[in-house]
């Protein structure tokens, strides 16, 4: 009984103390996330000095959903495309520079333009390298008068008046950062949510170290449909070259605005050694292949009916077609990522057929590695030209953490003869499931 007693009491301190762990926790408070993606398009030989450019909204996720970033809260202009807006430009989560957005026009189809793909809202703007960290410089060192010791260090320290000045500071530019000023703007709703936007400081060295090729093409006000709020005397700033159409030669790639500055994921997935990739990429091959081989042609029956006699089968052998030569691909791209961390790689086979003797077919192929290490296919599609309408071209333009959860998605391109959209699928056992599509824009 003895050591009941004393093996309950134990149990009951032991109680006693969870459920006052319990009572000291303390639940973080909720990441409400607001992130934007949009496609940055340009045309040229180098990212730094585009020909032309453009910035298309996709999607945007705010309140644990995704809304459409060319359409919410358009009032007049949507959020993801406010001016000021400073967007990341990524490749496999890696940032490759930033693209200040300057202002955004509403496309309508007109019948004096011709050019397909230019319809809804659009953002324009211009590139900006990433920022590059200055040495700090080496701290003062000065001697207190008070020590005897002449010949001993001591570190100098600010004064009050000096930290009291720099806390001021501080708390200035934190509350310039990321937040739109208080106006006739619509932006003036508190409970209207924010992106990333860049402090004066940070506008002020945009516009001296610019080296972007620009072009002056008029004032921006001559649009009518862009939207006039004045504020003083803007500065005097040339505008960037607008991208019009889709000309073969454009570029693309994944654009990132975030309310709050987060760890930079590298989605990339580095293969052990050559050979993976080379085995890998081949069995992705294999699959596309089989996509656009055409199909074998049926051996044609001699006339006169059925015969038994070895003239016949003779006849029968000569009449099989000859072997098809295997469809080669061109301009073939493969990529491999990790999407998560510690997640299985997940690879994309993207080629098109070099027409000869037939259509150009243009295929696409998604797979991930299973428990095995063997490739699971996960989408798979063709299309060509005369049948894009109805099953769109699959194209890739990256991997992007869409929701700030440190899960990628793949962003592709939906493109067909007159009309395209863009969509987000996540690839989670070797299933891809589109979690989010635009609306086609024409």
């Amino acid at each position: 009984m003895k050591v009941f007693r004393e093996i309950a009491g134990a149990a009951v301190v032991a109680a006693m103390v969870a459920t006052a762990g319990a009572q000291m926790h303390r639940v973080a408070k909720k990441d409400n996330v607001t992130r934007a993606i949009a496609v940055y398009e340009w045309t040229g030989d180098d990212i730094k000095k585009p020909a032309a450019s453009r910035l298309i909204p996709v999607s945007l996720f705010y309140d644990n959903d995704y809304q459409e970033a060319g359409l919410y809260l358009a009032r007049p202009v949507p959020l993801a495309l406010y001016a000021g807006t400073v967007y990341e430009l990524q490749q496999a989560g890696e940032p490759k520079g930033f693209f200040d957005l300057d202002f955004a026009r509403n496309l309508k189809p007109s019948d004096s333009v011709s050019s397909v793909y230019d319809q809804g809202w659009t953002g324009y703007g211009k590139w900006q390298p990433l920022p590059v960290d200055k040495p700090k410089a080496p701290q003062k060192v000065t001697l207190d008068s008070s020590d005897t010791d002449d010949s001993r260090p001591k570190l100098g320290r600010k004064d009050k008046k000096s930290d009291s000045k720099d806390t001021k500071d501080n708390k200035k530019d934190k509350d310039q950062a990321g937040v739109t000023p208080v106006g006739s703007d619509p932006s003036d709703d508190t409970d209207r949510p924010t992106l990333k936007r860049r402090t004066e400081k940070e506008k002020r060295d945009a516009i001296k170290n610019d080296t972007a090729n620009v072009q002056n093409v008029g004032d921006l006000n001559d649009d009518p449909d862009r939207p006039k709020i004045m504020r003083g005397k803007p500065a005097k700033q040339a505008e960037a070259p607008q991208l019009t159409g889709l000309p073969t030669s454009v570029h693309q790639m994944v654009a990132v605005s975030d309310a709050a500055n987060r760890e930079v994921h590298d989605f990339t997935y580095r293969f052990r050694d050559p050979q993976e990739k080379t085995e890998i990429q081949a069995k992705l091959e294999k699959v596309a292949m089989s996509l656009v081989a055409p199909a074998p042609s049926a051996p044609a029956l001699p006339t006169g009916g059925r015969s038994r006699s070895t003239g016949a089968r003779s006849k029968l052998k000569a009449s099989i077609a000859p072997e098809v030569p295997p469809v080669k691909f061109a301009d073939e791209k493969f990529s491999a990522y990790a999407l998560s961390y510690n997640s299985a790689p997940v690879f994309v086979l993207e080629a098109h057929t070099t027409g000869e003797g037939s259509p150009v077919q243009y295929v696409t192929v998604v797979a991930q590695n299973d428990s095995f290490g063997e490739p699971q296919v996960a989408i798979k599609t063709t299309t060509d030209s005369a049948h894009m309408d109805s099953t769109p071209w699959m194209r890739l333009v990256g991997v992007v953490d869409a929701e700030a959860s440190n899960r990628a998605s793949l962003l592709m391109e939906l493109r067909g003869q007159q009309a395209r959209s863009f969509a987000l699928y996540r690839v989670i056992g070797a299933q891809a499931t589109k979690v989010f599509e635009t609306g086609a824009t024409q």
